[in-house]
Parts: C-alpha cells; structure tokens; sequence
C-alpha cells in the first residue's frame, strides 16, 4: 500500500511561496529594490531632472501614505503630513511647466503661455491643496490626491522599477480601464468636498470664499473633463434617488428636476469632444487626456 504523506504547515507555506505568481512578485519586487539601491548611489551626482523627479515622486509617496495612515490614526498630524506632500508634487509640475514655457518646448496651444499656466491642472490642485491646508482637517480632503498619487506611483513603477516583459506589457490595458473609474470616484468625491466646505461656511468654521474657489474649481474641471461631467451627472442622479425614497413633496422634486436639467443643459456631456485643440479634448480611454494627467504631469515626460 501506497503511504501518503500528510501535508504539513511547512509544505504548505512552502508550496504557496513556490507559486509562480509569488515567485513573478518576489522578482519584481528584487528588481526593483535594486533600480533604486542603484539610483540611491548616484545620488550626490543627480541632475537638477533626476532631483526634481525624486521629489515629485517622493511626494507622492507622502500623499499616499499619510493618507492611508489617516484613515486609522484620526490625528491632524498625518492629515498634514498627506497634504504636505501633495502641495510639495503640485508645486514642482507649477515650476517645471513655468519653465517649459520658458523655454517654449510646450506644444503650441491657442492661448497665451500664462493663461496656459493659470488654466493647467497643476494649477488647480495646487491651490485646492492650499485650500485643503488652511481648513479644517477631514481625510475625504484627501481622498482625490490619494488617487492621483497611487496612480502615479504605480505608472512609475511600470515604466522605471521594472523592466518590460509579457505580464508588465499586458497590464497597460488594465490599467487604462481601471484608471477612468478612479479618476471618476475622484471627481465624485471632489464634489462631495464642494458641499463641504458649504457646510463648514454655516457651521462658521470656513470663510465662504474657501467654498467660492473650490467651487470656481470644480467648474474649470468641467470644462476639460468628460469624467467630471459624467461624475455631475451621477451625483444629481444619486440626489434624486435619495429625495424619492424619502417621499420629498413633488413640488420639491419639479423643482429640483428644472434645476436638474438647466444644469444638464449648461455642461453636456458631449460638449468638448468637437473641440478642434488637441489639449481641450476629453476622454475616458487613456491616462494622458483624463482629468489631472496632462502630460506635464506624468513623470515620464518630465525628461
């Protein structure tokens, strides 16, 4: 008779760390603490690049982290240390497209290079940031530069940390349709954040005009962004579901259903995707024409 042996804890743990998917991990893992180790050394001979896309990239890992660990530890210090690091990210993309249109490398747009700068997405978050530091501390503040900052970290480990392979290759499409629904998410709770800072107005706890500029905001991101609009539309969407089932009087509803479809009429969907400059286009398709990622941003193009 055939004795079978019985499987242990140790055979299993071992066949689990064994498998090839922890094995594949593991490799990318090594590989890309050694790009970094080896980054680490030429440190004292970085270029001012290489020193701008260490800090870019070091912020963004401030912004995730402190975010995360905000979530469990409710103290304002780690609300800070996340909103730290994302005025730190938006403030070197500020600097380095000031200097790109200095040096007139930035694709020729229709308008002139400071409305460019006022208008750019780096802009915006910059001082939404500014705004986010100066109120009172809430992690769903938080929560869109989080979003932006775990993107970006995962797009650079893709295409710097690891080297391209089948697996690495075949995640690009992944990516490309799981990144619009974040950015979306990001969009709606942005949203959120606007109704906030209402709120905080008539509890006396935020001037109005934090309310005012965020909301000035949100409205730039309408123009530029299909996301953001389809994000507005879900948002009245989800509104009147609540009213519905609340039994709101149908006076209310009418009125809220005109108010609806105004705002519906005033930012279509559809609107920009006539748009004959190549910048004001908006898509759900890739992370370069999605909200907050013109290519100023992406690191990559930092070179």
């Amino acid at each position: 008779m055939f004795r079978v042996k019985p499987i242990t804890p140790k055979m299993l743990v071992r066949g689990i760390f064994n498998a090839p998917e922890i094995q594949f991990a593991k490799a990318c893992v090594t590989r890309a603490m050694s790009t970094v180790y080896e980054k680490g050394k030429n440190l004292p001979n970085m270029t001012n690049m290489e020193l701008v896309k260490a800090i870019w990239l070091l912020s963004h890992l401030f912004c995730a982290c402190g975010f995360l660990v905000s979530l469990w530890r409710h103290t304002p210090v780690w609300y800070y240390f996340s909103i730290g690091g994302a005025i730190s990210t938006y403030t070197v993309s500020f600097f380095r497209h000031m200097l790109v249109l200095a040096h007139g490398t930035l694709a020729i747009r229709e308008e002139i290079p400071l409305a460019s700068l006022l208008n750019a997405e780096n802009t915006l978050l910059l001082i939404a940031a500014w705004l986010h530091v100066t109120s009172n501390p809430n992690p769903l503040k938080l929560f869109s530069f989080a979003i932006f900052s775990y993107m970006n970290l995962i797009s650079f480990v893709l295409h710097e940390l690891i080297s391209a392979n089948a697996f690495t290759t075949a995640l690009f499409p992944v990516l490309s349709c799981i990144e619009p629904v974040l950015l979306g998410i990001a969009c709606f709770a942005d949203y959120c954040v606007q109704l906030m800072y209402y709120r905080e107005y008539i509890l006396d706890q935020t001037p109005l005009l934090y309310g005012l500029i965020f909301s000035y905001i949100s409205f730039k991101r309408l123009e530029k962004s299909e996301l953001a609009r389809v994000s507005l539309y879900s948002l009245f969407d989800m509104v009147y579901a609540i009213l519905l089932r609340i039994k709101t009087p149908k006076l209310l509803l009418r009125l809220f259903r005109s108010y609806q479809r105004i705002v519906y009429f005033l930012v279509p969907i559809e609107a920009a995707a006539e748009s004959t400059d190549v910048t004001r286009k908006t898509s759900v398709r890739t992370r370069a024409t999605s909200i907050f990622f013109e290519p100023i941003l992406i690191i990559n193009d930092l070179n």
